[in-house]
């Protein structure tokens, strides 16, 4: 595929994009005559031929050339993987590499004439690096089981394991430098390995930043057993926030889940990443977690520490053919020891989100579902990123959450419930069939971009049953019933949404969204958030419709009046802009005896 025009990557950490050959069935939908077992390098490669191209968060797999850049194309790529490929990246012009694994490459850069600038990449199991008609500047990478090198590749603060060394402070490590945890074979040992904190600080400050958030260690696997006691769970797949360790870093999985029933409460701390897959031959039945009645499971994210749930394939490379089976249940389904469908919802077991990642690649399974039991999701500033939530038998409570490419569906014919409250659905389905019932849809303030809509109303315009209004919609776009939907703003060609730095779905300055919601923002928690990129909250005024993001100071942290350490919405409990009862504190007076800062100081003349 050639691309002519500019390029820049939307994909970010768990959501990457995936170029791979037509026989790899393990993300993606099966194609037609696929083999489902894909070999060799014969997949075609994406070129870029325009001026400048950021590729990020991006992996190829099984190609001939994975990427070839065109002379004359400034590229930044970051955060790649190229394995099972003939050539990793074919350079016709400089180009910055960071943050790259080449696995199993038989030669990972191509070209005449380039340089490449490699920080924080790992080579292994490669004939070369790079032919001598380039040059390969390397700092903080990893080179094992290398063929050969040439004098063109050169550097510093390199490890070596199994091939020639070159550059400055080279670091030698004797054993073999890797572990693998299911797909992903390039975590570094834990015990002993030279590689661990080697690396230097002198490299590009953004390059550090985003390695700051990402890990060389792997995660802890819990399969096919059982969890009976209540259990809490916090990140320990160290950040690399210090001296940096050499090599490529993944994005963080603290645990991985397959197979695992549970019996009482658990609870992820603000920070976890949490893995899933299904076991293999589970009959398509397989999931990540099952939750038992009255079972909670809570993931307990902040703006700036969300809790990340998702599938093993949106970090690991794949590959190896482990954690490939696909099934159709999900990562947390809800069931029941009773038998049967138990649907009472006192009884159900719950998943509850507060801003909180969920992550699939496209047309991947279930994100949450039933078994034999009602599922309910309570979810809160979070977000959803592709494959499905509910089937038959779900109830889903959310306030202020993202649906990106995501299909929401109830079609069975038991009672549900569906609440959505300043939610954004981007792409996607809304398909709720109530079969004959009439049980609660209350859908108000919300954005549909591009969403496909299909709602029943059984309730003979009782808006105590059906109500949807307040919400937005593309002209000519499907709509939600028509129940009263006085206040709809549907005359939406785009919504041009914007990015900033939580995100990339804030509203433009004239966007018809803003003000124009059902309520004043307090009401719903939503004083300290903001859909703007000016960074403006809301306050009290009219809400805006649709999701939002905390509101923050000019260098991107949430707004800390006070200036004690704690965001105001994290003080603000319920984030009315009161100080009342439940709140953390009053992030309008400052706790520093009444002085603004903590940078002052006090004299006390004592007591004579």
């Amino acid at each position: 595929m050639r691309v002519y025009g500019n390029v820049v990557f939307n994909s970010g950490a768990y959501h990457p994009a995936v170029f791979t050959a037509v026989d790899d069935n393990t993300v993606g939908a099966a194609i037609s005559g696929s083999t489902g077992t894909p070999s060799g390098t014969y997949g075609s490669y994406l070129r870029l031929m325009g001026s400048s191209a950021q590729v990020t968060d991006a992996r190829f797999s099984y190609a001939s050339f994975g990427l070839i850049i065109s002379a004359n194309t400034v590229c930044i790529v970051r955060n790649v993987q190229f394995v099972n490929c003939g050539e990793g990246i074919f350079a016709l012009a400089n180009t910055t590499v960071n943050n790259g694994l080449f696995a199993n490459v038989v030669e990972d850069f191509w070209g005449t004439s380039a340089t490449v600038l490699a920080e924080h990449c790992t080579f292994a199991n490669a004939t070369g690096v790079a032919p001598m008609t380039m040059t390969i500047l390397m700092t903080n990478c990893v080179l094992a089981n290398i063929t050969y090198v040439y004098s063109t590749e050169g550097g510093g603060n390199n490890g070596f394991y199994n091939c020639p060394e070159f550059g400055a402070n080279a670091i030698t490590n004797t054993t073999y430098p890797f572990q693998a945890v299911g797909a992903a074979s390039y975590y570094l040992q834990t015990n002993g390995c030279a590689f661990l904190y080697a690396g230097t600080t002198n490299v590009d400050a953004t390059v550090l930043g985003n390695i700051a958030r990402k890990t060389v260690y792997p995660p802890i696997v819990y399969s096919n057993t059982v969890l009976s006691a209540a259990t809490a769970f916090s990140p320990q797949a160290g950040r690399d926030s210090g001296t940096p360790s050499l090599g490529y870093h993944y994005d963080p999985l603290d645990y991985v889940f397959s197979g695992v029933n549970v019996y009482s409460n658990i609870t992820f701390t603000p920070g976890t990443a949490v893995g899933w897959f299904e076991l293999p031959n589970s009959g398509g039945a397989g999931y990540g977690l099952s939750i038992y009645d009255k079972v909670v499971a809570s993931f307990n994210g902040t703006a700036t520490s969300p809790c990340t749930f998702a599938r093993y394939c949106t970090v690991q490379e794949g590959g190896d053919g482990l954690w490939s089976n696909l099934g159709y249940m999900g990562g947390i389904v809800s069931q029941s020891l009773s038998g049967g469908y138990g649907m009472n919802p006192t009884n159900a077991a719950l998943i509850s989100l507060n801003f909180t990642r969920c992550a699939l690649l496209s047309e991947g399974p279930n994100q949450f579902r039933e078994n034999n039991a009602l599922s309910q999701v309570v979810a809160r500033n979070s977000e959803i990123w592709n494959g499905d939530v509910g089937t038959y038998w779900d109830n889903l409570s959310a306030t202020n959450c993202l649906f990106d490419r995501v299909s929401l569906s109830v079609n069975g014919g038991n009672p549900g419930l569906y609440w959505l409250r300043n939610c954004t659905m981007h792409g996607g389905a809304l398909s709720l069939s109530k079969n004959g019932q009439t049980w609660p849809v209350w859908i108000e303030d919300c954005a549909f971009d591009g969403t496909s809509i299909a709602v029943d109303d059984n309730s003979g315009g009782n808006i105590n049953i059906t109500y949807c209004d307040f919400n937005a919609f593309l002209t000519n776009g499907s709509q939600l019933p028509l129940v009263p939907a006085k206040h709809n703003v549907t005359n939406l060609l785009s919504f041009n949404w914007q990015s900033s730095w939580f995100g990339n779905f804030y509203q433009t300055t004239n966007s018809p969204l803003i003000n124009a919601g059902s309520t004043t923002a307090d009401k719903f928690g939503l004083y300290h958030f903001t859909t703007q990129t000016n960074q403006v909250p809301e306050t009290n005024s009219i809400v805006d419709i649709g999701y939002h993001y905390v509101a923050t100071d000019a260098n991107g942290n949430p707004l800390d009046t006070n200036g004690d350490g704690i965001p105001d919405y994290l003080e603000d409990a319920n984030g009315n802009g009161i100080f009342d009862a439940g709140d953390l504190g009053n992030w309008l007076i400052s706790p520093y005896n009444g002085l603004t800062s903590a940078n002052v100081l006090s004299v006390f003349t004592p007591l004579k």
